[in-house]
């Protein structure tokens, strides 16, 4: 068995139903997804194998009468960089949905960071009906029919040669992105600079996992670390260090307890200052 995505639907308050199902696949092999990013219509998956797939989901779920368990076969892209290694974040601009930025471990000759330009693949992913027959299936599934290293073109690279654990776009400034350094550096990064030395604030700052904007106030940016801390900073103020460390036992946890590792964070969409953590 390999790793499944399974989208969900809430019914009322108190059930939910599987409306999709995808199976990443690394060739015969199934892939252990790492990570995956949400636009509209369109999911990005990525790989410990460094497979990055794109899935156009469906606008209507499965009715009611074709069965709990109904599967709507839905096109799915691959996407695959010149240097194939283990992906670690993805994240679409919400300001131009058809770039995503990809996050990867170390690769020789290659940009840790390569922001895409998805759109000649999104095009392809059509759903398959009469006027659009599948062109191949992989377990029921309409894959592409070619490769897409081609047609997908590479818009921005940051850290040649480095691995990069997190990335995330700011909400409200089209051309500055976040980038985690795994155990050195968060960087605030101009994109609409070339040579990213110039467009680059660089914060020593080792605890860089899980990296995240606040939807209402791009300034503010939060991260978490081995320690199981998670910090808040102000990227008008990064010189001063976070604004804000806190860890489990201060949010009302357990005092004296050995603090349980955070896996991820996000800020609440809708409440201003309200963040969860796992």
């Amino acid at each position: 068995m390999g790793m499944v995505v399974h989208w969900v639907s809430s019914i009322g308050l108190r059930k939910i139903r599987s409306i999709n199902s995808h199976q990443c696949q690394h060739g015969h092999e199934p892939a252990i997804i790492k990570c995956l990013a949400w636009s509209n219509d369109l999911v990005a998956l990525a790989s410990t194998a460094g497979r990055l797939q794109l899935i156009k989901f469906e606008s209507s779920p499965p009715s009611a009468q074709d069965g709990p368990n109904a599967s709507t076969a839905h096109p799915v892209v691959n996407i695959i960089p010149r240097v194939v290694r283990a992906c670690n974040a993805v994240a679409f601009s919400p300001h131009e949905p058809h770039r995503l930025a990809v996050a990867a471990d170390k690769g020789r000759g290659d940009a840790g960071l390569n922001v895409w330009d998805i759109e000649t693949a999104a095009k392809a992913l059509t759903l398959p009906g009469k006027d659009n027959p599948p062109s191949s299936r992989v377990q029921g599934r309409q894959a592409s029919a070619y490769d897409h290293r081609a047609d997908s073109r590479i818009v921005y690279q940051h850290g040649m040669g480095e691995a990069i654990c997190a990335v995330a776009y700011l909400p409200q400034t089209h051309s500055t992105i976040l980038v985690g350094v795994p155990g050195k550096y968060t960087r605030i990064v101009d994109m609409r600079l070339p040579n990213s030395a110039t467009g680059t604030i660089q914060i020593p700052n080792k605890f860089n996992g899980g990296l995240c904007v606040d939807p209402h106030d791009d300034n503010k940016f939060a991260c978490f670390g081995e320690d199981a801390a998670i910090r808040i900073w102000d990227r008008r103020h990064v010189a001063k260090g976070p604004m804000l460390c806190f860890t489990e036992a201060d949010a009302g946890g357990a005092a004296g307890s050995r603090a349980s590792s955070v896996t991820t964070i996000a800020y609440s969409p809708s409440r201003r200052g309200q963040m969860t953590a796992l």
